[in-house]
């Protein structure tokens, strides 16, 4: 990917030996899975694994084709690791409210990191907000929400680092 640019018609011919040095590479990661499933036993612990990574070989080897598609997807994984987490520590949503809502926290929270906002201080801004306000959000929510805010309070709620 160092040597890609999404901007070029033609890549440059860095990119394109890399590339075919990628291709011969997926090629042959396919032909040697093919090949071990073939002189595998019929029960063999393996077999299941080489037929999934064949019978998914179109959708795993899409960057080849495409680079701009990651390789994996460990930047979703990622996304979803807190969520899943807080999901199995508190034993899942029992209704259908408790699940809106645990959604709703999980978008807040995933736009204020993505902010670069710092979740912990500006959930206890938020909170002091609702207090003052007798329980209840605030009227307004402009200075609340990242791309409205004051750059003042943008400052003071951003995360460290």
């Amino acid at each position: 990917m160092k040597h890609y640019d999404p901007a070029l018609d033609r890549q440059t011919a860095t990119f394109a030996q890399a590339q075919r040095a990628l291709e011969v590479e997926v090629e042959r990661l396919f032909a040697d899975a093919e090949q071990e499933l073939a002189v595998l036993p019929v029960g063999a612990r393996e077999t299941k694994a080489l037929r999934s990574l064949l019978n998914h070989r179109s959708g795993l080897s899409v960057f080849v084709d495409k680079p701009q598609v990651p390789m994996d997807n460990n930047a979703a994984e990622h996304a979803l690791r807190g969520p899943v987490i807080g999901r199995r520590l508190s034993f899942g949503s029992d209704g259908e409210t408790g699940a809106r809502f645990t959604a709703l926290l999980y978008s807040v929270v995933a736009t204020l990191k993505t902010n670069g906002i710092d979740v912990r201080r500006w959930l206890e801004a938020w909170l002091e907000a609702c207090a003052k306000n007798g329980g209840q959000a605030p009227d307004d929510l402009s200075p609340w929400l990242p791309w409205s805010m004051s750059e003042e309070r943008r400052c003071a709620l951003m995360a460290p680092g």
